[in-house]
């Protein structure tokens, strides 16, 4: 059997480089994935553990943070302004939610569908505590 002639050989002096690169790779990949980790533990689904997408997490995070923007505005009867953005919560929805209907995204069915949301609030004592739970029915 021949072998077929390679037009990408690794050169001895390349090689230190090309490991240090794939390590930082590697290391801003687990750092991206640990943010996404971070973030997917504070949006509350129903069930808890499930599983989710970058794309959902992220398109779950700015519907939560509306709710959360609105619960406060009923609360305090003021409009709570964005700091330091343009734009505001809903206007970075529709940005994302125009990417995610590319017709290079996976999810692109799922913005014209028309999820159902849940949401139910506790507030208990003198420091409000926050019981929130969403379901979702987004399945990319």
């Amino acid at each position: 059997m021949k072998q077929r002639p390679t037009s990408y050989k690794i050169s001895p002096d390349s090689l230190p480089r090309q490991v240090s690169t794939n390590s930082r790779e590697r290391w801003r990949q687990q750092n991206v994935n640990g943010a996404f980790s971070d973030l997917r533990s504070l949006i509350p689904t129903h069930p808890p553990d499930r599983k989710l997408s970058k794309n959902e997490i992220l398109r779950l995070a700015l519907r939560y943070i509306g709710f959360l923007e609105q619960v406060v505005t009923e609360q305090d009867g003021v409009t709570v302004a964005t700091r330091g953005r343009s734009g505001s919560v809903d206007q970075e929805e529709d940005e994302l939610e125009e990417e995610v209907s590319s017709p290079n995204s996976s999810c692109g069915d799922v913005v014209g569908s028309t999820p159902t949301h849940h949401w139910l609030v506790t507030v208990t004592g003198p420091a409000p505590f926050w019981q929130t739970e969403l379901w979702e029915n987004i399945t990319c």
